[in-house]
């Protein structure tokens, strides 16, 4: 009992996740070995439906994606990995902060290899702050994606955003997608639009948002 409380106040999960999260990660160390793309789950894997894409489709995420991961840091899509849960809150023992842990890390890679580089950022504000960029970037695009609340004000979406960013990223893949500009078609199967009206740019970095 001691252990589950001690490894319950690390994740900071709620009970029922909890208990998930509790029976994976004892597994940890026998867990068959995935990519990190076959690892995605929830709706935004069931919006990406990666299996279903074109080789050349699939070729552009394996080159073009990287997904921030809150125990293994920056991970390629085919990088393999054991199966685990661990929210982006996460404490661990002796560790602490995994947000303080990653984050020079995680700015010193992504600046390296997103230099000169057009970037659509998919992340949650949590773990997008794992990341300072230092100009080096083409272009920098944060993307939101909301509903229209009073006086039409963007309030952005919580539940559905996993399975919109899925649409999205799998929108980059079949339609190419390379820059602001070719992404700013995309329109999501709830209906979300490009409202450029909302988007606003600070520092080099633009925030994008699609509403409904």
């Amino acid at each position: 009992m001691a252990q589950q409380a001690t490894a319950m106040k690390a994740l900071c999960l709620g009970q029922e996740a909890f208990r998930e999260a509790y029976i994976i990660n004892r597994a940890f160390d026998r867990s068959r070995l995935a990519s990190a793309l076959d690892r995605c789950n929830g709706t935004f894997a069931e919006a990406l439906r990666h299996h279903e894409l074109v080789a050349a489709e699939r070729r552009r995420i394996e080159s073009r994606v990287l997904f921030v991961c809150p125990l293994f840091g920056v991970l390629a899509p085919e990088d393999r990995l054991p199966d685990f849960r661990c929210p982006e809150g996460a404490k661990l023992p002796e560790l602490g902060s995994l947000h303080r842990h990653w984050k020079p890390d995680v700015t010193k890679f992504l600046n390296r290899v997103l230099k000169g580089r057009h970037v659509l950022s998919f992340l949650p504000t949590r773990l997008g702050a794992l990341w300072e960029p230092d100009g080096s970037a083409a272009s920098i695009t944060v993307v939101r994606f909301g509903r229209k609340g009073p006086g039409g004000r963007p309030r952005g979406e919580t539940a559905a955003a996993p399975g919109l960013c899925g649409e999205a990223v799998r929108f980059v893949a079949e339609d190419d997608v390379q820059t602001p500009a070719e992404f700013s078609r995309f329109a999501s199967s709830l209906g979300h639009v490009n409202a450029p009206s909302w988007s606003t740019e600070e520092d080099g970095v633009r925030e994008q948002w699609f509403l409904r």
